[in-house]
């Protein structure tokens, strides 16, 4: 099943963070679920809370199987972590709400919110890419 959560993407001093901001599509079950497959005890009452989850840290170069699909159209990208996999869209999905504690701003019409994800994604992958080799 797809799930799609939302959250805050860092890379600093060449470490990679992904921050849950929210419980976005999955039920409780998956939560819970998803709190024993990293190790966070606390993840779901920590969301129910409005409060952010700091779901990975790992090195960017420590990345596996980064790939940014032509079928993303530039504005996404999957990769795994340990024997995690992730596919992350930088488009919110319709069917993820995200607290207006994080998101404070209007929402932007559709044309604007696909512009701005494939430069996210472009930023993302020359960033991630850079020193890679590839």
């Amino acid at each position: 099943m797809i799930h799609s959560l939302p959250g805050v993407l860092v890379l600093k001093e060449g470490t990679l963070r992904f921050t849950l901001l929210g419980s976005g599509s999955m039920g409780k079950r998956s939560l819970e679920k998803l709190a024993f497959q990293f190790n966070l005890p606390d993840l779901v009452e920590l969301l129910e809370a409005d409060q952010p989850v700091e779901l990975f840290q790992v090195g960017r170069h420590s990345l596996q199987h980064l790939n940014f699909p032509w079928y993303y159209f530039g504005s996404g990208m999957q990769f795994g972590v340990g024997h995690h996999q992730f596919k992350l869209s930088f488009i919110q999905p319709n069917n993820t709400q995200i607290s207006a504690r994080f998101n404070p701003g209007q929402q932007q019409d559709s044309a604007q919110g696909i512009i701005q994800a494939w430069r996210v994604g472009q930023r993302w992958k020359k960033a991630l890419l850079a020193n890679r080799g590839i």
